[in-house]
């Protein structure tokens, strides 16, 4: 948070310590607040407006610069400026597309508190709307006077936002902007009562191989993948048994780490969430769990390889099925690529899960 006093002149704000997913600027005196989304293509006024590119004109990498518009650069006047960080499970900034019918969801990786939302429309008068979880199911409000909006953002959900039909919200085939924020309890004391970070060894994993379709690999000390034609494709799995979130904490990041003992570099592997859950000394090609969600890749190189999985370890608080790994380009060409892992039964060097608590 800042203030500034207006000069007229295009310029630019540093030292904020991070690049903003979201800015608002609020005059001290008359005049209206105004606010810039990541992913917005101008400005807008928080009331009914087409945007003005001469407002914040840019989110940048350690600040925000703001044009001449008499919105945020009259001379001589007092203006205070507040700036977020898209922080993991407590700020989520990001666009959706309408489809204009019930039933659109977006996932934020876990339940908004609070959350903004307007139509990036330059052509428009469109206006941001705004929920609070303690207001009733289905209603949102303007900020101007005006009354409630039914069917606009329409829930709160575990690890999503809700929006009903209305077109402030759900214009078919329009962008909008989402800015949703954690309701974060705080213990006696305020704030997460046991930051820090927490590294985990793996609790089961294995690896399943298309050419024996009904073998299984759980017991063994390297986890192995393969693109390879002719049915010799190879595929990993791992999962860890998370512990309890601290007291007003959150998942802020969370990050994968796999040796690798043998590597074919430069090839692309991806970590992905099983669809269902699966047995160390039970899964093979044959029953493998299909995936779902989001995807997260890597490119191999030997040693520790690295993923960040903060969205899926949030996701692994409500169903723990662990992580699915393989090679982005299956079926590759012959003698094939391949990458071996060191698996929990390994010496050294095992599976590790790094969870940061904020």
């Amino acid at each position: 948070m800042g203030s500034y006093v207006g000069n007229g002149a295009a310029r630019s704000f540093t030292g904020v310590g991070f690049s903003p997913d979201y800015a608002m600027v609020l005059p001290a005196g008359t005049g209206k607040a105004v606010s810039r989304a990541s992913g917005q293509t101008t400005s807008f006024a928080l009331d009914a407006d087409t945007g003005n590119a001469g407002r914040i004109s840019s989110l940048d990498g350690d600040g925000f610069s703001v044009g001449t518009s008499a919105d945020v650069n009259t001379s001589g006047q007092i203006y205070h400026w507040v700036a977020w960080d898209q922080r993991g499970a407590l700020t989520d900034v990001s666009t959706y597309t309408g489809t204009g019918t019930s039933g659109l969801t977006f996932f934020t990786g876990f339940q908004p508190g609070y959350a903004i939302a307007r139509r990036n429309d330059t052509a428009t008068a469109s206006a941001a709307h705004q929920r609070m979880s303690s207001q009733a199911a289905g209603d949102s409000y303007p900020f101007a006077a005006g009354g409630v909006l039914a069917d606009s953002i329409t829930a709160f959900n575990a690890l999503e936002v809700a929006m009903g039909t209305n077109a402030v919200t759900n214009t078919s085939g329009a962008t909008h902007s989402l800015i949703a924020f954690k309701s974060r309890p705080h213990p006696a004391g305020g704030g997460c009562s046991a930051p820090g970070t927490q590294t985990l060894g793996a609790n089961a994993d294995a690896w399943v191989e298309e050419q024996k379709a009904n073998d299984n690999n759980g017991a063994a000390t390297l986890l192995e993948l393969q693109s390879r034609t002719t049915g010799k494709n190879k595929r990993a799995f791992v999962r860890f048994n998370l512990p309890a979130i601290p007291a007003g904490c959150s998942v802020a990041l969370a990050t994968l780490r796999l040796n690798n003992a043998a590597a074919t570099a430069g090839r692309i592997l991806n970590v992905q969430t099983p669809s269902a859950g699966w047995a160390e000394n039970a899964i093979t090609w044959g029953n493998q769990p299909g995936v779902a969600g989001t995807t997260k890749s890597a490119v191999a190189a030997a040693g520790f390889m690295e993923w960040t999985v903060t969205d899926q370890v949030r996701g692994q608080y409500t169903t723990n099925n662990g992580f699915r790994i393989s090679d982005a380009v299956e079926s590759g060409a012959q003698p094939g690529f391949e990458q071996r892992f060191n698996s929990r039964e390994a010496v050294s060097d095992q599976p590790q899960l790094v969870v940061v608590y904020q």
